[in-house]
């Protein structure tokens, strides 16, 4: 048996060899349209970033004291707890703002502050939660933190990201809504509580926020899930069909009386099936990166992803081929069983466990998904270099 291995699998590979050269046009014309529609949208999809940040001029304290803090009657400055360190900068503080008593307002929690603030505030205001005021002459931290009912600026927005898309801006809002100016007059009167040294000029710019469009991460993805929807349609065509039209027509049946070793079919089959996916997503890979949509994902990251989703995803198609003896109940079946799958993309049940360890879709997604947090990252790195 093992001297008829080899001439029989030159057989059966000649075999599955013309029956692609009698069904090349067909073929071609499905691999074209693949390739086709996947580098139709790498085109369009190209969207150049350009960089218009507008440079503002820089701000001294006294401007962020007289023009970049709120100055009307009804801007209450809310702080808790009641203590006497606590009372000691806000008197500090109300001073050298130059506001009145009555627009403190002290509270006994920030639970209680931050109720009074939602409530009865009808300007700008600001709460002050002291989390730690040390003694005098103590080497301990000074902690608090800030809040405000005008600042609406996400902290999504304050780096690349895709869930909030920030357009391109020099972004003035930290400095505009007072809180800047609130949070230095805060520090520099805690200097002077402790007695730590004589005042230190500050000078402050706006922080810069540059624009990233959704395709320039998002791109990555919609590339790979497009790429991954298509390619079930090619799988369907050139693998499902022909291996469930040749149980139609009997011959597994015959090739399985005549030979021992009929499983050299079925391997030939699947080997040069598996050598045209590769080439075609080869060629795919090599324009998507012409066309920059792998942004700084190693190419040969991305080709090892491919190859192990076509492994997969051929066997989940000789799966698929078992259940079908007829052409036509194959295309229709066929087609649902391989785009069902993608449903558990949106599960989040034991299901999607389940999925993780028989199919491919989701793996493959979420690879794409970590390939498009890297390039995040990536981005961000380089948006703060550009700036520094």
């Amino acid at each position: 048996m093992a001297g008829t291995f080899t001439p029989l699998f030159f057989v059966f590979l000649r075999k599955n060899l013309l029956y692609l050269q009698r069904n090349l046009l067909p073929l071609l014309l499905i691999c074209s349209g693949f390739a086709g529609v996947l580098t139709a949208y790498l085109h369009w999809s190209v969207k150049p970033v350009l960089h218009q940040i507008n440079q503002f001029e820089a701000k001294n304290e006294m401007v962020l004291r007289e023009l970049y803090f709120p100055g009307n009657e009804l801007d209450y400055i809310y702080y808790s707890p009641i203590s006497p360190n606590v009372e000691d900068i806000m008197d500090l503080l109300r001073v050298d703002l130059g506001i009145i008593p009555e627009r403190l307002r002290p509270n006994n929690n920030s639970f209680e502050m931050q109720l009074e603030m939602e409530q009865q505030c009808r300007g700008s205001c600001f709460a002050i939660d002291f989390h730690r005021v040390p003694n005098r002459g103590s080497d301990r931290k000074f902690r608090y933190s800030l809040s405000s009912n005008q600042m609406r600026i996400s902290p999504r927005k304050r780096f690349v990201n895709d869930e909030e898309i920030y357009h391109q801006i020099d972004d003035d809002d930290y400095i505009r809504s007072g809180f800047l100016s609130l949070q230095h007059i805060l520090d520099k009167q805690y200097m002077k509580y402790q007695e730590l040294g004589k005042d230190f000029e500050v000078v402050v710019s706006s922080m810069p926020n540059m624009e990233v469009i959704s395709m320039d991460s998002h791109r990555l993805t919609y590339f790979g899930t497009l790429c991954s929807i298509l390619f079930n349609v090619v799988l369907l065509s050139s693998f499902v069909v022909p291996f469930v039209e040749e149980k139609q027509n009997g011959l597994k049946e015959f090739l399985n009386l005549v030979t021992p070793m009929s499983f050299l079919n079925g391997l030939t089959f699947f080997l040069i099936r598996f050598v045209c996916y590769t080439l075609l997503m080869i060629f795919v890979l090599v324009v998507a990166y012409l066309y920059k949509a792998l942004g700084s994902i190693c190419f040969a990251y991305v080709a090892v992803l491919f190859l192990l989703y076509i492994l997969s995803t051929m066997s989940y198609a000789y799966l698929i081929s078992i259940c079908f003896h007829s052409v036509f109940y194959a295309k229709i079946g066929g087609l649902a069983m391989l785009i069902i799958p993608y449903a558990f993309s949106f599960v989040r049940s034991w299901a999607t466990r389940w999925h993780l360890c028989v199919l491919a879709r989701i793996p493959f997604w979420r690879d794409w998904i970590f390939f498009r947090h890297f390039q995040i990252s990536i981005a961000n790195s380089v948006l703060w270099m550009y700036f520094a």
